[in-house]
């Protein structure tokens, strides 16, 4: 059934609901330990001709969950691996939209591009890395525009080739701005940057001059980092008790700070969570964080059922 269902994907012999849906219930289904991980990743592997937008959606946030899951280290095989499948899966669509918007396409074909590109990055997809950074250097030095949809995945390609230099140069972007959304794909961007001294500091940035109400946004963005997941969790537990106290008991904002926890993936990480927040001010938040804890040791379970099966799999990509 799986060998007629991946031939039918190829030939375009689904409709786009039914792609979307077969995707989806793949790895719901690897998720809650019915299906092999190898087995769902050969299903996503036969959607390389894909170019429907919402197909599209689920296939980058299905190589961005596993790959943040089963290639926890950048200088890793499965991190290598994750990024060939993801130039395989995204590469035909992304030379497709191209860069520029075309005469007459529709908004849809907008978000397409955005999205696309924005994962290529993420995957550290070398010709689209260049083009972002190239772009960039041109909308900082005054040469040329960049479209507000292209400005984040640019910003995050800046950060992480540049280094210091690109996060300079997105930190006056932000200084600069008084457009909310413009500070928040900077502050996003930030935590991009792999040098661990300069996430540290970002930090400490964050909780002295950014609004209250967006301080989240930054820790968020640390946590998504490979390099930055512990330093963001060491922050939380430092500073807890003075957010809660910032932000009042009962805010929205204690409990989009929490959900940064979800990045662990280990039993010792679950309990550690647990422990600390046992004896934390948590009021109005008890809810966020049993669901913080339920999908730390979902992904524990996970990765410990499959993480051997992915290995072999992803490296014969």
């Amino acid at each position: 059934m799986a060998s007629k269902l991946i031939t039918a994907i190829g030939k375009s012999e689904l409709g786009p609901e039914d792609r979307l849906s077969l995707l989806s219930d793949n790895f719901a289904l690897a998720r809650a330990s019915r299906l092999s991980t190898a087995k769902a990743l050969e299903v996503l592997k036969a959607f390389n001709q894909e170019t429907e937008y919402t197909c599209i959606l689920s296939i980058c946030a299905c190589l961005t969950e596993l790959s943040r899951l089963f290639a926890q280290k950048t200088d890793s095989e499965e991190y290598r691996g994750f990024k060939r499948l993801a130039e395989q899966l995204l590469g035909p669509i992304g030379k497709a939209v191209g860069w520029d918007a075309k005469p007459g396409e529709s908004h849809i074909q907008s978000l397409l591009r955005s999205q696309v590109i924005g994962s290529l990055i993420e995957f550290e997809h070398d010709e689209t890395m260049t083009e972002a950074v190239a772009r960039f250097k041109s909308f900082v030095s005054g040469e040329a525009e960049l479209i507000p949809d292209l400005r984040l995945p640019c910003y995050f390609a800046a950060v992480e080739v540049l280094g210091k230099e690109g996060y300079d140069a997105v930190m006056k972007i932000y200084k600069e701005s008084d457009l909310n959304e413009e500070m928040v794909r900077c502050m996003r961007a930030l935590g991009a940057i792999p040098d661990v001294t300069v996430l540290e500091e970002t930090l400490q940035w964050a909780l002295a001059e950014v609004k209250a109400q967006d301080i989240f946004i930054v820790v968020n963005s640390v946590a998504k980092n490979r390099r930055g997941k512990d330093l963001a969790w060491e922050f939380l537990q430092k500073e807890w008790e003075n957010l809660v106290e910032r932000f009042g008991k009962g805010s929205h904002l204690n409990t989009r700070m929490m959900t940064s926890c979800t990045e662990f993936s280990s039993e010792e990480k679950a309990v550690e969570v647990e422990k600390f927040f046992a004896s934390a001010t948590i009021v109005g938040a008890t809810r966020t964080l049993e669901q913080c804890l339920e999908s730390i040791r979902i992904r524990a379970s996970w990765f410990q059922r499959d993480a051997e099966e992915v290995h072999a799999w992803i490296s014969t990509v």
